[in-house]
């Protein structure tokens, strides 16, 4: 009974089975058992029946078998026309057993193996052609715990290392202490929160030939089935030419700014020095036409330069307003006054001006108008001033009407209207300054 060799090889097929299963992970389908000159003596077959087994298919496993050196490998049937399906064996040596050869259908893991290749073909392509440096790293306890474990190309290009000498340098290899100490601040405290991704990051690494570069990094946590961050991935872009082209930006708006006080300043001491003379000459031919015996010739020249010397004074002054304000030299000074008297002598020297160019100027004021008011009462005579003589220059006929309001919340209004045509607009090069200077004011 002891020497019938069937149930000798099943007694030792059948006790090597808890070994076996442990090598295969309970995924063997066929069983086959072979002496040691490689005859068959048992095959157990599970749910898959290993079809389309030929004399050269058998041949092969036996040839396995008898070399009794422990192995892998696959073949490929041809079920029919068109479908076939890949098989892989493993030959397994147990001490005091006959050779086993495991085989089992792997044609489902060889297409999502191919499915695999073609998908890291196609992540290969994209990560090594993009501009930006990509690494991915594992994710330690500790900052410097983390190892690269892949990097693009273009990741070696700008750190000028290879990617075995990037694997076996810390963090703290290419960063400056401090930037190092806040990047481990940062992902400490991304452990603790373990978001998904974080802000961009902006700091200097050093080259592998000293070189300082700036770059911004985004890091990308990846995490597993249990929500647990195993690796890190970091999209990194450096940005060196462009923090170099912002500082040269920012110098060179230093530069204009001073060039620009410095005009506005010069502009302010010459205008302060061409107002004394002018007014010396506006005044002398106001003495002049006050004479009598002079011929109506003369007189009609005098006229013609006093009339022009005031206007340039005028001018003048505009540009000498305007240059104050940009050079910042008016400053706010609050004070209590009463409006409807500003107004009233607003109203008496516009209106003189309004007759001599044959206009009619109206002022409106609303009934509910304060009467004293808080604010700066130099700087809003100026601006009145400067928007309704603009009005009166530029009208060539009709009239110019003021009106003031006085909105909720203790909003004044002051809306001035006039009849100008765009004729009238275009042949008065000047009256921009003053609406210059009551923008700038306003501001």
């Amino acid at each position: 009974m002891n020497d019938d060799p069937l149930k000798v090889n099943a007694t030792a097929l059948f006790k090597a089975l808890s070994f076996i299963t442990t090598l295969v992970d309970g995924e063997a389908r066929v069983i086959q058992q072979f002496s040691a000159d490689g005859t068959p003596m048992l095959t157990v077959v599970g749910e898959v029946f290993l079809a389309g087994s030929t004399p050269e298919f058998s041949e092969l496993l036996r040839t396995a078998a008898q070399a009794a050196i422990p192995t892998r490998f696959e073949t490929q049937f041809t079920l029919s026309p068109g479908e076939s399906r890949w098989y892989e064996h493993e030959v397994v040596i147990v001490s005091g057993s006959p050779t086993i050869v495991l085989s089992r259908d792997s044609t489902a893991q060889k297409t999502r193996d191919a499915e695999f290749t073609r998908i890291k073909r196609r992540y290969d392509a994209i990560v090594q052609n993009v501009s930006d440096a990509i690494t991915i790293s594992t994710w330690g306890t500790s900052y410097d715990d983390n190892v690269l474990l892949e990097a693009n190309q273009r990741t070696l290009d700008l750190l000028g290392y290879s990617l075995d000498e990037l694997r076996s340098m810390k963090p703290s290899d290419i960063l400056a202490e401090e930037h190092y100490k806040s990047l481990a601040y940062r992902n400490r405290a991304l452990r603790e929160t373990s978001q998904s991704t974080e802000r961009v990051t902006q700091f200097p690494i050093r080259r592998k030939d000293g070189l300082i570069r700036f770059v911004e990094s985004l890091p990308v946590l990846i995490k597993d089935n249990d929500d647990q961050i195993t690796e890190a991935l970091a999209m990194v872009r450096d940005v060196t030419e462009r923090i170099q082209r912002e500082e040269q930006l920012r110098q060179a708006k230093l530069a204009a700014e001073a060039a620009l006080t410095a005009r506005d300043v010069f502009v302010a001491n010459v205008s302060e020095e061409l107002r004394q003379p002018l007014r010396d000459i506006v005044e002398h031919t106001r003495l002049l036409l006050g004479c009598v015996g002079m011929s109506s010739d003369t007189c009609e020249r005098l006229n013609r330069i006093h009339d022009q010397a005031e206007h340039l004074n005028h001018q003048i002054g505009d540009i000498l307003d305007l240059s104050r304000v940009e050079a910042g030299f008016d400053a706010v000074e609050l004070s209590l006054f009463n409006l409807p008297h500003l107004l009233r002598r607003l109203e008496e020297t516009l209106c003189l001006k309004a007759q001599q160019r044959d206009l009619a100027l109206r002022f409106e004021r609303a009934d509910d108008l304060p009467i004293l008011i808080q604010t700066d009462e130099t700087k809003l005579k100026q601006i009145l001033v400067n928007v309704i003589g603009d009005a009166l220059k530029v009208t060539g006929r009709g009239s110019v009407s003021v009106r003031a309001l006085c909105l909720p919340d203790h909003i004044l209004r002051f809306e001035i209207a006039d009849t100008r045509n765009r004729a009238d607009e275009e042949s008065s090069p000047y009256h921009s300054v003053s609406i210059a200077i009551s923008a700038r004011l306003v501001d």
